[in-house]
Formats: structure tokens, C-alpha cells, sequence
């Protein structure tokens, strides 16, 4: 079972440093997606799948270290030594 999406939202958001606002632009163009998400919102299956799908492409192009570097979002080869 997935986790809730504003479970999973958080902790991307906490682990990357990534701004509510940014998620949501970068996602859904919709900067208000996070704090609507808090209030209540529920999201439409595809919308809910755009979200994850960010997050999970998101994870893959950021660098070994932190993920909220500057050149975080910003597609990378990934070294060996990250992949193990």
C-alpha cells in the first residue's frame, strides 16, 4: 500500500529542502498544491501520479550528497558510487 501523499510529500520535502511552492510548480504547475493539500484538498488519481512521479524524478536526478545543492533538479549521470 502507498504511503498517504501528503505523508510522502513531507518527507521528500524534508529530505530534499525542497520549497512547498517549488514542489507544487515543478509537479502540477500549481504553487498552492501544498498548503491546499494541508486544508483538505484531495487530488484527482492523475494529479496524485504527476506529484509522485516528480518526487520519484526528482530522487533520481539529484546528487549523492544533498539533495538541496544547486545543482539539484538538474539531470546527472549517476556514478557508480551512488547507485550502490
Amino acid at each position: 500500500m502507498q504511503q498517504p501523499l501528503l505523508t510522502a510529500v513531507d518527507a521528500f520535502l524534508q529530505k530534499t529542502g525542497m520549497a512547498e511552492s517549488a514542489l507544487g510548480r515543478g509537479a502540477v504547475n500549481d504553487w498552492k498544491l501544498v498548503r491546499s493539500l494541508r486544508a483538505g484538498r484531495r487530488l484527482y488519481p492523475e494529479t496524485e501520479a504527476k506529484v509522485r512521479s516528480f518526487m520519484d524524478q526528482h530522487h533520481a536526478t539529484a546528487p549523492c550528497g544533498n539533495a538541496s545543492d544547486a545543482s539539484c533538479g538538474k539531470r546527472i549521470e549517476v556514478s557508480a558510487e551512488c547507485a550502490e
